[in-house]
């Protein structure tokens, strides 16, 4: 237990991005489906943020990295959870509206703790982002300089 083995956690930077084109549901080990890119862009940051709260102290901060594509959301599709509305880019921008969400609703529930709660865009950044993930794109997306 990092509590245990530490006087607490001063920063928690939750920082993930994957895209996953194509029919991509996973089942958790606790028996839910769910697409695998919200796994891993935005319930990794749930998990973690909420299993090291125990860690976390006055004066914390918990950040979380969100996306520029917010605007890209497709707001008619937000309850269908199937891989027709969730395939390719549709299920990263969900999964980042969620961290932004997220970030917001901890926030709030957190202030009383004294745990400072942001999401920040870091920007074009020049990483492995996607790589063998999203097929014909892929080679167009990897020429726009970070």
């Amino acid at each position: 237990m990092i509590s245990a083995e530490t006087n607490g956690i001063d920063v928690l930077l939750n920082n993930a991005g994957a895209i996953f084109d194509g029919p991509q549901f996973v089942t958790t080990p606790t028996g839910h489906s769910t697409h695998k890119t919200l796994a891993v862009n935005h319930l990794g940051y749930y998990v973690l943020a909420l299993s090291l709260k125990p860690a976390l102290k006055r004066g914390s901060r918990v950040i979380n990295t969100g996306s520029f594509v917010l605007p890209y959301v497709n707001w008619d599709t937000m309850s269908q959870l199937d891989d027709q509305a969730l395939r390719g880019f549709p299920a990263y921008y969900h999964s980042k509206l969620c961290n932004v969400l997220f970030t917001r609703s901890l926030a709030e529930r957190w202030e009383v703790d004294g745990i400072s709660v942001n999401c920040v865009d870091p920007g074009m950044v020049a990483t492995n982002f996607g790589v063998g993930q999203m097929g014909w794109l892929e080679p167009i997306l990897g020429r726009i300089p970070a």
